[in-house]
């Protein structure tokens, strides 16, 4: 699994307060941007080869 992930597109970076529940990275993508309400998708990657784990899909604070 990478350790570390750049989606430009999704404006994705890692919380660096936060890990997942075996001490995975977390990260956040926006699924908008510079939009008002902008979806925020926070996720993980899982323990199985290709398991990404949702954790929220929320909207960005205004």
């Amino acid at each position: 699994m990478p350790s570390d992930i750049k989606f430009k597109g999704l404006s994705t970076h890692e919380y660096t307060s936060v890990t997942g529940p075996h001490r995975e990275k977390v990260f956040e993508g926006y699924v908008e941007n510079h939009t008002p309400n902008a979806i925020r998708i926070i996720w993980y990657y899982g323990q199985r080869r290709g398991q990404i784990l949702t954790v929220y899909v929320i909207p960005h604070p205004d």
